[in-house]
């Protein structure tokens, strides 16, 4: 699963690179982008074969965590590495997730200026296309500040893994608050890109709404058959 997080990152610095791309050059073909996806995807897959390999004895780690933290886990499910220097998938994958997150996101700050420019000087551009440029933009802008969930993931992991700070609360709050990136990815394109937003109030807002008046209406008028 840790993995996606990664892949999710390379997607958000993918969708601004494209953006950017089809300002000015007409759309790649679907095969291109295909292509490209699956590039991308590379790192992320090499961390997830190799991270499945990495497992080591659930005793050892018990061990481990009962005489470094003192944990009451004998009802506890307990999984873990003994030493992440010593264990070369894991440093990948813990190097992996971490490392490409500020040139990634610097990289995606820079795309995001560069398209505004761009959109402002663009005299071919109909409106009908810059509206929809603005919108995607718009939507990518917002996606662009979820990966701050991911660095405060990042950080909460590094304080416990260097000993710095060890506590429950913040062990769990690592998964909790990257947990927030896939809930609130799709919330944005549903909510800026209008056609998205549209079928969402269409299909499922109004829906909903019927739903709730159907059974007031029907209990109404079984009130005033009732009565009369």
């Amino acid at each position: 699963m840790l993995h996606t997080y990664s892949h999710w990152l390379y997607s958000i610095l993918f969708s601004f690179c494209y953006r950017y791309y089809v300002i000015s050059h007409p759309p790649p073909k679907v095969r291109t982008i295909t292509i490209i996806i699956l590039i991308i995807y590379i790192p992320s897959f090499v961390q997830f074969m190799i991270q499945n390999a990495a497992h080591e004895p659930e005793e050892a780690i018990r061990a481990r965590v009962v005489q470094i933290f003192d944990y009451d886990i004998s009802n506890e499910c307990v999984t873990g590495h003994l030493n992440i220097i010593a264990n070369w998938r894991i440093l990948y994958a813990i190097l992996h997730m971490s490392l490409p997150f500020i040139p990634v996101y610097t990289t995606i700050l820079i795309l995001r200026t560069s398209i505004l420019k761009a959109l402002q000087g663009a005299q071919a551009m109909s409106e009908k296309s810059r509206r929809l440029h603005s919108q995607l933009l718009k939507a990518l802008t917002y996606q662009a500040f979820i990966p701050l969930f991911f660095s405060l993931a990042l950080i909460t992991y590094f304080l416990g893994q260097f000993s710095i700070i060890n506590h429950p609360v913040l062990e769990y709050s690592s998964y909790i608050i990257v947990g927030f990136i896939p809930v609130l990815s799709p919330l944005t394109s549903f909510y800026f890109i209008r056609p998205y937003r549209e079928w969402v109030d269409k299909n499922l807002i109004r829906s909903l709404s019927t739903a709730k008046t159907f059974p007031t209406s029907v209990m109404a008028s079984s009130e005033v058959s009732q009565h009369f």
